[in-house]
């Protein structure tokens, strides 16, 4: 094929939408995961199926407990630094801010319930848990810069 300097080359077809392959971006899972995350948080700390439904009070500060507030929070707030951006550092704290609010909020519902206890500890271990992961990312952030 000889091409002169005004010529191009014929553009390739492009490939059809069945043949292409979706990439689903990061962002995109962890915002979905987020979400189903809140919800199971929100159906396990109010529903009267819960794990800690119709039971007798539990002990003044069991460790298991607290464990699972930590975690569960700390996978919120990484889900939430994934799903707006580990580069967006002036995001973390509003991540905090609204998951700390988030958690606050749950536990006062929970100690309205005749079923549920809510508990200052409980905030406690779910800030600790956001502040965690923030710390982390937050160094990371720093590191990449």
């Amino acid at each position: 094929m000889d091409l002169t300097p005004t010529q191009h080359p014929p553009p390739t077809p492009p490939t059809p939408p069945s043949r292409q392959r979706r990439v689903v971006p990061w962002r995109t899972v962890a915002a979905g995961g987020f979400l189903v995350s809140v919800a199971a948080i929100v159906w396990l700390s109010l529903s009267t199926h819960g794990p800690t439904a119709n039971r007798a009070p539990p002990p003044p500060v069991p460790v298991w407990d607290k464990v699972l507030h930590l975690a569960a929070y700390a996978w919120l707030t990484a889900l939430g630094v994934v799903a707006l951006g580990h580069d967006r550092v002036a995001w973390f704290r509003w991540i905090g801010v609204g998951l700390m609010t988030f958690g606050v909020w749950i536990e006062m519902i929970q100690a309205r319930l005749p079923f549920h206890t809510g508990s200052v500890v409980d905030a406690v271990a779910n800030g600790a848990g956001i502040l965690l992961v923030l710390w982390v990312t937050g160094r990371l952030a720093r590191k990449r810069r």
